[in-house]
């Protein structure tokens, strides 16, 4: 692979979380907000690379239809300093995330380079959560990692614990793998998010499931990691922040009913019931000026309220097949990449049901466009690489 792809592959992955890093004080000095710089440079690398390449690849149709369906709801739009804002974001850093594969990662090592690069990150704000976990051992109402957001900490060191997670489950048992593991499983844990603690280990039990040539050295291996799991959190939750051990026992002492969300429900049913009214959608931030939520905590629901029903059925439409590609590179290829990338989708596409609006998920934007941007040859003939 060429040092210019694999370091665009980096810069890429680096865009996609700037936000969760750019509010720490220590990144002050940078002149410009870090992820317009950064969406500059990636900008620059597309560019480049459509120079030498001369050439667009078919997979970008639907991802790029999926933009174009919100334009006509633009016309009839409050246009507030918060819709200016969340067109910006749509149409330059959001669209670019999802245009980006198509340019960067076509080919399995270099799926492989965005999972490692994706995973470093999420690595680096494990390690400022468990350097303030050990500073602050507790006396203390939150933990955030770089200033960033709890719900930040869910999405990206959820992935760590779902990439360790699966290295050990396939047969990397060293101490490094359980000890980041643990580490990771610790830093879910501080943001006392439902998702991040829940998530991991439903993704781990689909992906364990579509896994072929499941056997059972496997299954055991995923009973030990469960044990590891369950002796993390009993060691551990004495040192959580107020605020965590406020919300998992809130959740988990409540049973089946601490996951459920009857105000959310409602903002959904809100939404879906404007969606039908409105058929060519409410327009980009309609949800916030014209029904008065915030967010509707669906990105789904979030289409169809805002691009009518025209983009609402392209959105399904599009993760369906995206989790399709993902699901047969799994099952016919011998390369472990696939198997993360698959879990990743999942973990991502479960994570945009109940938090943020279509900016907020932009992991799930290029997740999916990574599914539709790997060469075709790799879902007939697919060629693994080493773990």
């Amino acid at each position: 692979m060429p040092k210019r792809r694999l370091f665009a592959i980096w810069l890429y992955a680096f865009f996609l979380q700037a936000g969760y890093f750019k509010s720490d004080p220590r990144l002050a000095w940078v002149p410009i907000d870090l992820t317009i710089l950064l969406a500059v440079f990636v900008t620059l690398f597309l560019i480049a690379e459509l120079l030498k390449t001369k050439k667009m690849h078919v997979g970008i149709i639907l991802p790029l239809l999926f933009f174009v369906t919100f334009l006509p709801g633009l016309l009839g739009v409050d246009w507030s300093s918060y819709t200016i804002m969340k067109v910006i974001r749509f149409y330059f850093q959001t669209l670019l995330v999802a245009l980006g594969p198509f340019f960067f990662i076509t080919s399995t090592d270099e799926v492989q380079q965005f999972i490692k690069a994706t995973v470093f990150l999420g690595l680096l704000l494990t390690v400022d959560i468990i350097y303030q976990v050990i500073v602050f051992k507790g006396n203390v109402w939150r933990i955030t990692a770089f200033g960033s957001s709890v719900i930040a900490i869910g999405r990206s060191v959820g992935l760590v614990v779902i990439y360790f997670a699966l290295k050990f489950i396939i047969g990397d048992g060293s101490f490094r793998t359980i000890l980041l593991l643990m580490v990771a499983a610790i830093a879910t844990l501080v943001s006392g998010q439902r998702m991040a603690i829940a998530g991991p280990l439903l993704t781990l039990a689909i992906a364990v499931l579509v896994k072929p040539n499941f056997k059972f050295g496997g299954l055991r291996r995923a009973l030990v990691l469960f044990l590891i799991v369950v002796l993390t959190i009993s060691t551990t939750y004495i040192f959580l922040p107020q605020r965590a051990k406020y919300r998992i026992d809130r959740f988990f002492g409540s049973g089946v009913s601490g996951f459920t969300d009857t105000a959310r429900s409602r903002l959904i049913s809100k939404s879906l019931e404007a969606s039908i009214e409105h058929p060519f959608g409410l327009g980009l931030g309609g949800v916030q000026n014209r029904l008065g939520i915030n967010y509707p905590h669906n990105i789904v629901v979030e289409a169809f309220a805002e691009g009518g029903l025209v983009a609402g059925t392209l959105m399904c439409f599009v993760l369906a097949i995206s989790v399709i590609l993902a699901l047969i590179l799994v099952r016919k290829s011998t390369a472990d990449a696939f198997l993360y990338l698959f879990a990743f989708l999942v973990f991502s596409l479960m994570y945009s049901m109940v938090a943020g609006d279509f900016n907020d998920n932009r992991m799930l934007f290029a997740l999916t466009s990574i599914c539709f941007s790997v060469r075709r040859e790799l879902l007939t003939n697919p060629i693994g690489v080493s773990r």
